[in-house]
């Protein structure tokens, strides 16, 4: 396991929260990255969509305009 620095106040909010919910520290250090990935994922994906879209609208702009000159 390595261990990675983080700040005091992440530190001390992340012992609260893990005393609250009754795990460890590590637990909710992992499943915090974990949702923090899946949501950057997410994003990612969605911004492939939204290229994907804007370059067919571009092939389809591009087309058009070619089939009226």
């Amino acid at each position: 396991m390595e261990t990675i620095a983080i700040p005091k106040n992440l530190k001390k909010t992340v012992r609260g929260v893990a005393r609250n919910f009754g795990v460890t520290e590590n637990d909710v250090m992992t499943n915090a990255v974990i949702f923090y990935l899946a949501a950057v994922k997410k994003n990612t994906d969605l911004k492939d969509d939204l290229r994907m879209w804007d370059d067919a609208s571009i092939a389809d702009l591009t087309a058009f305009e070619r089939s009226i000159a």
